[in-house]
């Protein structure tokens, strides 16, 4: 490894995205790295840069994309085509793949530039890859075999991953940070005479969980003065976030909750004389301030 009287260091993160709303802990990983060093986003595409610039972003313009997309399905190249020029022009010590499949892609671009490879798991790649894309466990084997260190977020995550069979001496766990000097703390203290208020923020996936909190708060029908549920999120692309979404939209038709829809807003508002369910939607293309409401009544 790369020892601590030889900064500074050049390290080239390699990314899919720089950066979309739902990986927004890479922005903070990145910039409170040590001044020593000298980082550099190798991405095939950039999203969000007015919230999350940073210094030294390696993209490609959109015919160039096209091509690293089909050079990787025809199995010519897996990773993208200016990582290895990027990481020769700044004399780069370290590539940094995030997702393990990621990592996997950029194996062959690390031993052929000669560096030290590190990968940072983070969920998906760990529970969801190797179980219903069986090939990835036999990329995983080849890819523990190569990498020099692997990063994760917590215990149990670092036990996945030796059960997938990395080396238990490869794995370290790095806790993603927060700035908790930016978050201002304000003690709230329940009136049992008012509504209780809820908020659920997360994007439609399964892992949040969110029709089994409305399950949840569902068997509190009664036993309050009221109930305020607020939800900010929406599906993405991914064909299994919407059926998340299907599933969170069942679950209000379950507890008798329907919709009637009010253009003046983009976002969803479902309520009934007890509760009331608020469901926003960021969609990327608009504005989070302009917020639409939907009404909704118990049946």
């Amino acid at each position: 490894m790369v020892e601590s009287d030889s900064f500074p260091v050049t390290v080239v993160h390699s990314v899919p995205v720089w950066l979309p709303n739902t990986a927004t802990y890479l922005y903070n990983l990145v910039r409170y790295l040590p001044p020593a060093i000298d980082n550099h986003i190798v991405c095939g595409a950039t999203q969000n840069l007015d919230q999350f610039s940073v210094q030294n972003i390696h993209s490609v313009p959109g015919w160039h994309r096209a091509l690293n997309i089909g050079l990787r399905k025809l199995g010519v190249r897996r990773f993208l085509g200016h990582l290895i020029p990027v990481i020769k022009h700044h004399q780069a010590r370290i590539l940094h793949s995030h997702w393990g499949d990621v990592a996997w892609r950029d194996i062959n671009a690390a031993k052929k530039a000669k560096l030290l490879h590190i990968a940072t798991f983070y969920g998906k790649d760990v529970n969801y890859l190797p179980q219903h894309q069986p090939r990835w466990r036999k990329r995983y084997r080849e890819l523990f075999n190569h990498l020099d260190l692997v990063l994760c977020e917590g215990i149990h995550m670092t036990r996945c991953i030796v059960a997938l069979g990395c080396p238990e001496d490869k794995v370290r766990v790095q806790h993603l940070g927060v700035e908790v000097d930016s978050i201002v703390v304000k003690p709230r203290q329940w009136d049992p005479q008012k509504p209780l208020r809820i908020l659920m923020a997360a994007s439609f996936r399964e892992k949040k969980g969110i029709p089994y909190g409305l399950a949840a708060l569902a068997r509190l029908d009664g036993d309050l003065p009221g109930l305020e549920i607020t939800i900010i999120g929406d599906a993405s692309k991914d064909p299994r976030s919407a059926i998340e979404k299907a599933k969170i939209m069942d679950a209000l038709e379950k507890y008798k909750l329907k919709t009637e829809r009010d253009s003046s807003v983009i976002s969803r508002m479902l309520s009934c004389s007890r509760k009331l369910i608020d469901i926003i939607s960021l969609l990327p293309q608009v504005s989070p301030r302009a917020m639409v409401t939907q009404r909704a009544g118990r049946r």
